[in-house]
């Protein structure tokens, strides 16, 4: 019978604050660079989707500038954009339909559930998939290298930790630890 050789020491996890050791590094970066609009017209053609090209160009002159601004995007997001884009026009002209429809529709057998009600749904699915990609959302922008500076110092003053004018009290940012502080 052999005899067993020592036992091997089990692996040890690290942790760093909660954060898998796979995003703190955040792999590769590329360089922050504007993607180009599409065409809509050629993405969405026919007469019938003029209020969806209109709706999905919103959306991108919403969207859009504000993550290049922060230079959170490259061209290599584009097509999460589009469809980000594309996803939040399907909802609005979904919503304006079921707004003249109604939920139920008559059928043969009587009511039933309108189909947009589902469609609407899985555009809702879709566009949570598309926020959490692109920092949309409060949860995924937290994760994001945001740049808090901007052209007024409100970040700064906010951020910069307790502050007191004369004998006036004023709040730490959210999240501390401190809460409120007396002035000193």
């Amino acid at each position: 019978m052999p005899k067993p050789g020592p036992k091997p020491m089990p692996r040890r996890m690290k942790l760093v604050r909660g954060v898998a050791e796979s995003q703190v590094d955040g792999g590769p970066r590329l360089p922050p660079s504007t993607p180009a609009e599409p065409r809509w017209a050629d993405l969405l053609p026919g007469p019938a989707s003029a209020t969806l090209r209109k709706d999905a160009a919103r959306a991108w002159a919403s969207i859009v500038p504000e993550l290049d601004r922060h230079g959170v995007i490259t061209k290599v997001d584009e097509p999460v954009l589009v469809d980000a884009c594309v996803v939040l026009a399907r909802i609005k002209q979904c919503e304006r339909l079921l707004s003249r429809e109604g939920l139920t529709k008559m059928t043969d057998r009587g009511p039933a559930k309108n189909p947009l009600v589902t469609a609407v749904a899985q555009y809702r699915t879709a566009w949570a998939r598309c926020s959490a990609e692109l920092g949309l959302s409060p949860s995924s922008r937290s994760r994001l290298p945001w740049d808090v500076t901007d052209d007024n110092d409100d970040f700064e003053r906010l951020l910069s930790g307790p502050r007191s004018d004369d004998s006036r009290m004023v709040a730490i940012p959210p999240g501390s630890p401190m809460g409120w502080t007396p002035p000193v």
